[in-house]
């Protein structure tokens, strides 16, 4: 049924019952009617009312400006600067920590005023601009809040918010609840780093290391192991110990029975023909079959050896010393070597 057959139908229905035109008919005594058609509507996007933006100038201190007209402004930020916003009237105060919104640098925000008319700015430092527009409908593709509704001090209201169930908690420690995807490795951290850990590596976990085998070792291990030689070089704790051979021989004598650094080795020969100083890297060395880690050889009446400084020459196992005729045989020397030794 269109509207003329409708509109038709009417008049002749109220001029069969004998009613004037232009009276209302009382349905009260009558049964309802079921009325069938469509209800075609629409959602407009925002619409300014003029054609002019009302520039205001935020700076580090309070701004008060009058809103423009229209249910709904449209607020530009076109500065560097993030703006603090209060509503209210001609008295609206804002501060940096009590607001109720904040507009970020080149970004906008839609807001729909209710009964506030004047609008409280502030920015953290420097100044910044925004630009008013007042009109009406709904924006689309920005933020679109309700300046009416109560804000908390602080912005709280608008707030970023966390979005998980995950309290915060201690550094190193995982927190609980779930957390967004994009963060959720945070939960596998361990709750305490244990001694050993990479963060603990070369502070606390890491003592001095004087390995001179394929040992791993980290890099502040050996520094600290040279910054005790380098404080305490000669001391019998941190430095040499002094070792005296004298009359040396086929007999193997001990500079030191495990791994350790040879610093000086130094001897005299009384004899009237050479000798050799057979040093050696092994806990049990025998002459003849026992290769000598060093062989030093020292002349008939005269002295020879080397002394070096902090680090010496570094054993394995240990450090061993003998006399002989050859530089790796077993055979005695004319007379024995006297000699001194510097070991660690």
């Amino acid at each position: 049924m269109n509207l003329k057959r409708f509109l038709l139908a009417g008049v002749v229905a109220f001029a069969c019952l004998g009613a004037p035109l232009g009276a209302v008919p009382a349905f009260a005594d009558t049964p309802a009617t079921a009325v069938y058609g469509a209800l075609a509507t629409s959602l407009s996007g925002f619409t300014p009312w003029t054609n002019t933006l009302t520039p205001v100038t935020i700076s580090s201190n309070q701004n008060i400006s009058q809103l423009p007209g229209g249910t709904t402004v449209v607020i530009y930020n076109t500065g560097q600067v993030a703006a603090y916003l209060e509503f209210g009237n001609s008295s609206a105060t804002v501060t940096t920590t009590a607001y109720q919104y904040i507009v970020a640098p080149n970004t906008w925000l839609a807001v729909v005023v209710g009964a506030n008319t004047y609008l409280a700015g502030i920015s953290q430092s420097g100044s910044t601009t925004l630009y008013l527009s007042g009109g009406a409908g709904i924006p689309t593709a920005g933020q679109t809040v309700n300046a009416s509704s109560s804000g908390s001090s602080g912005g709280s209201s608008n707030a970023l918010t966390w979005p998980g169930t995950a309290t915060p908690s201690a550094f190193g420690s995982p927190p609980t609840g779930t957390v967004p995807a994009v963060n959720a490795s945070v939960t596998a951290v361990e709750g305490a780093f244990p001694d050993g850990a990479i963060s603990t590596i070369g502070t606390k976990a890491d003592a001095a290391s004087a390995a001179i085998d394929t040992t791993p070792a980290s890099v502040v291990s050996l520094l600290k192991e040279i910054s005790a030689k380098a404080q305490s070089p000669l001391s019998t704790a941190n430095g040499w110990t002094y070792k005296l051979g004298a009359a040396i021989s086929t007999t193997v004598v001990t500079g030191k029975s495990s791994a350790g650094e040879l610093g000086m080795a130094y001897c005299y020969n009384p004899g009237s023909s050479g000798a050799y100083l057979q040093i050696f890297d092994a806990a049990s060395p025998t002459l003849g079959s026992t290769a000598p880690a060093m062989s030093i050889g020292i002349g008939a009446g005269v002295s020879g050896g080397f002394a070096l400084s902090d680090p010496g020459v570094n054993f394995a196992n240990a450090i061993k010393f003998a006399a002989t005729t050859t530089a790796t045989g077993s055979s005695a020397p004319a007379s024995a070597l006297d000699c001194s030794f510097a070991v660690e």
